[in-house]
């Protein structure tokens, strides 16, 4: 009845100090929504996190873990009588520093190359006019759909016929001359940017 009541009355009024409490009441409400959702974001994304990251941390823990630890059939996550021996021994026996090394000379000369002759093309298809621009570039991107694994046969025995197999050019000849990934995505980028 007394609803019914201030129904038909109409609006209540309220003083400036019921409004202040009403508004900072409802900011506090507000407040703890917000800081659930983000608490709740949070955790998940840590969850997800943790997830993602075990392999790596498990691997980091197996470098540390001693052999008689490592081929049980227990469950070991982390190293109960932590050692460095694995390192130790690793670098005695295999050349890790040549290989990083040549992985960053290989790497560099194949990016090096593709930054060079991309940014060539992507000129030449930005802003010369010449007969056939754009079936030659349409054929360019078409070479996106063939897959790497198609052409690594014929690439093998390209650069085995060059005598260049077990050489640094080898790998870099092989990323260069392919008409795969990632030339042509370079190349149509660059060319839309140069528009």
């Amino acid at each position: 009845m007394s609803t019914i009541a201030t129904t038909i009355a109409g609006p209540k009024t309220y003083s400036a100090e019921e409004l202040q409490a009403l508004h900072l009441a409802m900011n506090a409400k507000a407040k703890r929504k917000k800081m659930l959702q983000k608490t709740a974001l949070v955790t998940m994304n840590l969850i997800v996190c943790l997830f993602m990251l075990f392999p790596l941390l498990y691997t980091i823990s197996v470098a540390f873990m001693p052999s008689g630890e490592l081929y049980t059939m227990a469950m070991n996550i982390v190293p109960k009588h932590p050692t460095l021996e694995n390192f130790v021994e690793a670098f005695h026996k295999i050349p890790l520093v040549r290989f990083v090394l040549n992985s960053f000379l290989v790497a560099g000369s194949i990016t090096l190359g593709q930054i060079v002759t991309c940014s060539l093309a992507a000129f030449a298809f930005s802003f010369l006019n010449f007969k056939g621009k754009n079936v030659l570039f349409m054929l360019v991107m078409a070479t996106m759909m063939v897959p790497g694994e198609a052409t690594i046969i014929s690439n093998y025995l390209t650069v085995g016929s060059l005598g260049l197999l077990d050489t640094y050019i080898d790998p870099a000849f092989s990323y260069l001359c392919n008409g795969n990934f990632p030339v042509p995505p370079v190349l149509h980028d660059l060319s839309d940017f140069a528009l």
